[in-house]
């Protein structure tokens, strides 16, 4: 099997992250066995702290690290340095993109359009209240963006995947993995 990791700051926030970063691997390994090791970090981590999981998870033979969000970003990439492992950073401002070796890629969080969306859906009345609303790829708040460490070829595929799943991402995605 294909091991990668997950660090994420938090349950009630990540919810969604759980479920579609191991959907996603699945989808672009067909016919491959995915197994995803899943920690939580919680909501202040240090960079130690994710370096610490990382390692473990390293230990434990993941190949691809996600690392949700800030310090745990920089832990993950730490603990990646001459391992032969790949990280994935998170919510990684695009004008100060991260750079190393081992960055495959990060997301992005639009925070204009996730502003947007629930100033709009308050003065709607529509925004439910103690509720984590997901704002996600379909509405531009978030993305992906592979390093150049990605061969173009691969990089196309994900333009055309991406263009041509958009519907399904934002009609049925949500009950596939929640």
């Amino acid at each position: 099997p294909v091991v990668l990791s997950e660090i994420l700051i938090n349950k009630p926030v990540s919810e969604n992250v759980v479920c579609c970063f191991g959907w996603g691997a699945r989808e672009a390994l067909p016919g491959v066995k995915v197994k995803v090791l899943l920690a939580y970090a919680g909501k202040f981590s240090t960079q130690s702290v994710c370096e610490t999981i990382a390692d473990h998870q390293i230990d434990r033979g993941s190949r691809v690290i996600y690392a949700d969000a800030g310090a745990c970003s920089a832990g993950a990439l730490s603990a990646a340095n001459g391992r032969r492992v790949w990280v994935i950073a998170g919510d990684r401002d695009p004008s100060n993109p991260p750079s190393g070796p081992q960055i495959i890629g990060y997301t992005v969080k639009n925070y204009r359009e996730e502003v947007d969306y629930v100033i709009s859906h308050f003065v709607a009345h529509t925004l439910t209240p103690c509720h984590h609303p997901d704002i996600g790829i379909e509405r531009g708040a978030v993305d992906f963006v592979p390093s150049r460490l990605v061969p173009k070829k691969i990089r196309d595929r994900l333009a055309r995947y991406r263009q041509q799943h958009l519907m399904f991402w934002t009609t049925k995605l949500p009950r596939v993995c929640g």
